[in-house]
């Protein structure tokens, strides 16, 4: 019996017509393949533990890379100016969703409490998907979206936010709160960076073992193996 049957079956050695009396090599034989079937099953465990960590660090850092860049491209450049982030601190959209231009509009004109702002109606023209995605937008907000013609500039147009519950349902934030909040995600993704080399490092641990008592339990076998032989030469001699 090798040393793969050893690991995957019930059978022990000493109960073979060759292998003779159950002794000591076969005892320590049996207690390394058990050894070796514990330490795989750890390694397992680990290897489960990093996949884990590893999903979670991915999550924040594709989290971190929306914010990262909404705060790059928005047009606040003080702690208290706004910036806007579709969908919200909790679950920001993909920023490549929302041209730079359209951001800049809404965080420029939404800089104060005011619920109005006025854009070009060129802006508007050239850009069509500005005009259908801010009103789905606003409605997934709570709010609503009424485009009204500015009388006295026939070029541009009030765009008018009603009835939402706050500014952050919105997505308007302070750029301060942004930069805290990715902070405090990168503080996160540390923390997971090091329980990902503290796993490697049982994992890196684990599969030495494995490997030496593997190496052990082979040995042990080879040794058996030739004594059978010597055994059956003999008979036969």
């Amino acid at each position: 019996m090798n040393v793969n049957q050893m690991l995957y079956s019930n059978r022990m050695a000493g109960f073979d017509a060759l292998d003779g009396a159950f002794d000591l090599s076969d005892i320590t034989f049996e207690q390394l393949v058990s050894y070796v079937q514990d330490t795989y099953q750890l390694m397992r465990q680990c290897r489960d533990k990093i996949k884990a960590v590893n999903a979670k660090k991915k999550a924040l850092n594709d989290y971190m890379n929306k914010l990262s860049d909404y705060l790059g491209n928005s047009s606040a450049k003080q702690g208290d100016d706004t910036i806007w982030i579709p969908g919200g601190l909790d679950d920001p959209m993909d920023p490549d969703r929302i041209p730079t231009a359209w951001r800049t509009a809404v965080e420029n004109q939404m800089a104060g409490n005011d619920n109005t702002f006025e854009m070009n109606k060129e802006m508007i023209e050239n850009s069509p998907g500005f005009a259908s995605f801010l009103p789905e937008y606003a409605e997934k907000a709570g709010a609503e979206v009424t485009y009204i013609p500015n009388k006295e500039n026939p070029e541009r147009i009030v765009i008018k936010l009603e009835n939402y519950a706050s500014r952050e349902a919105f997505g308007l934030y302070k750029q301060q709160a942004v930069t805290e909040q990715n902070n405090i995600k990168q503080r996160k993704f540390d923390n997971l960076n090091v329980s990902s080399q503290l796993l490697m490092i049982d994992f890196q641990r684990f599969m030495n073992d494995f490997n030496q008592k593997l190496q052990m339990t082979s040995n042990i076998e080879a040794k058996d193996d030739r004594t059978k032989n010597g055994i059956i030469g003999n008979i036969k001699g």
